[in-house]
């Protein structure tokens, strides 16, 4: 059943322009990160665990961490199986949450992955706006912030370079599976655009999408 009005989710690299983007939006669209979700029912996370178990357990190293990560997915859950009242913004969703999981493992189990990703697609977002911004350039805005909270900036430079250009390759793979798995439409930015521009393009992408229901 389609929501009353579209779940927008902003993906991509630290540094990307996210935030950025999202605080250049209309003021009455909320966004998740100045909005808590109610708790999600025990029998809704325990769906979620269940789906997720086999690729938890494929991850190497496994790490307690990913546990609490998981359980923010569960968390967001609430966001897109709920119904706003205008247009609701995600700058850090389930892509982001697998996206942490994944970034500085070694190996996991790539068909337990899909697995969960074809058992979340129903709840993904109807809109995936994806930031391709060159890793080079999300790097120096990182090294500007001088003390931000991405993982990524507490390495060194050079490993936070790389691992930026590896965490890309993650989140086109991720991005991919959900085309493939969900009905969400995906808009691709640049990031490198002035922020008025791809504010004025996530706008206009949702008109197209509300005027077609």
């Amino acid at each position: 059943m389609r929501r009353a009005e579209p779940v927008i989710e902003f993906v991509g690299l630290p540094g990307a322009g996210k935030s950025t983007i999202t605080r250049a939006l209309p003021p009455s669209w909320p966004t998740s990160r100045n909005t808590d979700p109610p708790a999600l029912p025990l029998s809704r996370r325990l769906w979620l665990y269940r789906h997720a178990l086999a690729f938890m357990l494929s991850l190497r190293p496994l790490e307690w961490k990913d546990a609490g990560r998981l359980g923010k997915l569960a968390a967001e859950l609430r966001f897109y199986e709920g119904d706003a009242t205008a247009p609701l913004v995600i700058d850090q969703g389930m892509i982001q949450k697998l996206w942490s999981i994944l970034l500085d493992r070694r190996s996991y189990s790539p068909a337990a992955l899909e697995r969960l990703i074809a058992a979340l697609g129903p709840s993904a977002a109807d809109l995936v706006v994806w930031l391709g911004t060159p890793p080079e350039l999300a790097a120096e805005r990182l090294v500007s912030r001088n003390g931000g909270n991405a993982r990524l900036q507490k390495r060194s430079e050079p490993e936070m370079r790389s691992g930026l250009v590896a965490g890309q390759g993650r989140y086109e793979m991720l991005v991919d599976l959900y085309r493939r798995h969900s009905a969400c439409r995906v808009l691709e930015l640049s990031g490198t655009d002035p922020v008025e521009i791809s504010a004025a393009r996530v706008v206009a992408a949702v008109a197209e999408m509300e005027g077609r229901a």
